[in-house]
């Protein structure tokens, strides 16, 4: 496994795989909205290139089979309550 920063070039990927973990924890998270990873490109734009966030993806045979994302910021539209506290 390699583990590099992502580029946007990642950023479908890194979009594909954060939808199928949102359906995935929409089973014991019922706060989750999960319409949200496919309506917020800007989002995945501003981690990947931001100076305040860092995206890294890990490469299995050259594929990208993981990613992280994180960052410091206020809270994200994502969830459906407004006050929380998220590790």
């Amino acid at each position: 496994m390699i583990i590099k920063k992502a580029n946007i070039k990642d950023l479908e990927i890194i979009k594909k795989l954060n939808q199928k973990l949102f359906l995935d924890n929409n089973k014991f998270d019922e706060t989750l909205n999960i319409t949200w990873p496919k309506k917020n490109l800007l989002y995945y734009q501003n981690k990947i290139s931001g100076n305040e966030s860092i995206a890294l993806v890990a490469l299995i045979n050259k594929k990208v089979e993981g990613y992280l994302i994180g960052s410091i910021n206020k809270e994200e539209d994502y969830r459906t309550i407004s006050k929380m506290a998220e590790v």
